[in-house]
């Protein structure tokens, strides 16, 4: 028997906390955008200075896409 149930809620929990951040060139140019909390857009508010954690770049302000990699 594996403990991949117990672990599952963890990775799911930190893909989350991942996603809410956001680099502020990604989140002031409106590349990532939600819904959550009425309608306000939570990264504008959770931006960050490091690019290294942005979830909607490779680190250097810009989409994979935009560099012709895969969306």
């Amino acid at each position: 028997m594996t403990n991949s149930h117990i672990r599952t809620p963890m990775m799911c929990w930190l893909a989350i906390i991942i996603a809410l951040r956001a680099c502020r060139d990604c989140a002031g140019r409106g590349w990532i955008r939600t819904t959550w909390s009425g309608g306000r857009d939570l990264f504008v508010f959770r931006s960050v200075d490091a690019l290294a954690i942005c979830a909607g770049c490779d680190g250097d302000g810009r989409q994979v896409w935009a560099r012709g990699g895969a969306a």
